[in-house]
């Protein structure tokens, strides 16, 4: 089975930061799918490939923060909608984990597809227009920087609600 994730110039936001960060979540995606390939057994890269998810989600948690102090600090109309997208997000990569983890589903091409479809639907979505709008908004403002981490911004950004599945640990 082949796979191989790659961003078309179609699903590029035009932002640096968003994009490289993009990049970098395909890159944890490609790796996990060649993990798999040259795993022996579904049991070997259950364990072995198991962390390569853990690292995409992790990373995917700190990609939507920089979003969310870019979002928050810009006045981005959409910001409510757009972190709702992100705590689904995140409920469905942890899901995804959970399910390989204890065998649930089987780690196949759908399972590939369906990685491949969270990310980029949320790129063409979603963070196409953020792009569209964080380059406007810096056109107005050239002077100032746009904040894409907790400590460049000044304040945490507030949290998902506490009812969303996507608050809760990765267990």
């Amino acid at each position: 089975m082949t796979f191989q994730l790659k961003l078309t110039r179609e699903q590029l936001c035009r932002n640096e930061v968003m994009d490289t960060q993009h990049e970098h979540l395909a890159g944890i995606i490609n790796r996990f799918f060649r993990c798999f390939n040259r795993a022996c057994c579904h049991e070997v890269a259950k364990v072995t490939c198991g962390a390569l998810l853990e690292e995409l989600i992790e990373e995917a948690e700190e990609h939507f923060s920089a979003e969310d102090c870019a979002m928050i600090h810009t006045g981005y109309p959409r910001t409510d909608e757009h972190r709702r997208a992100h705590a689904d997000l995140l409920q469905e990569a942890i899901e995804l984990f959970l399910d390989m983890r204890e065998n649930r589903r089987e780690v196949d091409r759908g399972f590939f597809e369906q990685l491949e479809r969270w990310l980029l639907e949320h790129i063409t979505d979603e963070d196409i227009p953020l792009g569209e709008y964080l380059a406007t908004w810096a056109a107005g403002h050239p002077d100032v920087p746009i904040p894409y981490s907790v400590a460049e911004l000044g304040e945490e950004p507030p949290p998902i609600p506490p009812d969303h599945p996507a608050a809760g640990e990765l267990v």
